[in-house]
C-alpha cells in the first residue's frame, strides 16, 4: 500500500437506532457499560480526527 492516497476523516456516521441522537445523559446513567465506554471512545476518536 504504497501508493494509497492521503486518509480522508470519516463522516460522521448516523447514530443506531436504538441509541437516541441528543445530548449525553446525566453521568451514571450509563456509567461503566461497555457500550458507553465504547461510545466515549468513538467520541473520542471522532474529534481527534476533526
Amino acid at each position: 500500500m504504497t501508493n494509497s492516497p492521503p486518509q480522508q476523516p470519516h463522516p460522521p456516521r448516523q447514530a443506531p437506532p436504538d441509541q437516541a441522537p441528543g445530548p449525553v445523559p446525566p453521568a451514571g446513567t450509563l456509567a461503566g457499560s461497555p457500550r458507553a465506554r465504547s461510545f466515549d471512545a468513538a467520541a473520542a476518536q471522532y474529534a481527534a480526527a476533526r
